[in-house]
Formats: structure tokens, C-alpha cells, sequence
């Protein structure tokens, strides 16, 4: 099981999408050109239960985007971002994702 206090509360079925920026110590953006970002989705359990989709918008700034893959179903989950340049690892924070369940579909069967 793994502990943090950051959560991340989405709806199943939407299009969850992060905005991030990766920040030096000083809080000026970090150039994303050379590096390599991943992330993982895991259950409590730690089995890995898919990739993080990765999307830079705006690598000179350090911006990206970090979705949930959309076959994730409901549940409590946990991630963090890894960072990998010239051979160095590093990693964000773990942070948790709760896949809550939805009520409204866009294609609605009446009871």
C-alpha cells in the first residue's frame, strides 16, 4: 500500500486530463526537450494496471499534460511521474486517483 496525502478525484468515462509543469528547486520551469517522462497507474496492490498517456505542450516551459488511460475503471489508485535525462532518474511525489463511478451517459437506455 502506498501513502500519500495528494488525491486526485476523477469520473470514470471522462477525458482526465493533468496540466503539469516540472519545476527546478529555484520554481523556474525545467526544459523538457531532453527528457524522457513516463508514469504508471497501479493499483493498491502495486500491480500495474496501465500507462499514463504523456502529452508535452510546451516543452521550453516545462508544460505537460498526464492522462488516466481510458480503459481504468472505478477504483482507488496510485502514480507518480518519472523523469529521466543523461541517465538520471528522478521521481515525483506518489500521488492517488480516485476513479469514481458516473451516472449520466451520453447514449442513455430508459428504464
Amino acid at each position: 500500500m502506498y501513502h500519500t496525502n495528494k488525491v486526485i478525484n476523477v469520473k470514470q468515462g471522462d477525458n482526465n486530463q493533468l496540466s503539469c509543469t516540472l519545476r527546478g528547486d529555484d520554481g523556474t520551469p525545467i526544459d523538457l526537450s531532453q527528457i524522457q517522462i513516463s508514469s504508471q497507474i497501479r493499483d493498491s496492490c502495486s500491480r500495474l494496471c496501465g500507462e499514463m498517456l504523456i502529452n508535452i505542450n510546451n516543452a521550453q516551459q516545462g508544460a505537460f499534460f498526464i492522462a488516466i488511460p481510458p480503459h481504468i475503471g472505478r477504483g482507488i489508485y496510485y502514480s507518480d511521474v518519472q523523469f529521466a535525462e543523461n541517465g538520471v532518474i528522478r521521481h515525483s511525489d506518489i500521488f492517488k486517483i480516485i476513479v469514481k463511478e458516473t451516472i449520466t451517459y451520453a447514449h442513455a437506455h430508459h428504464c
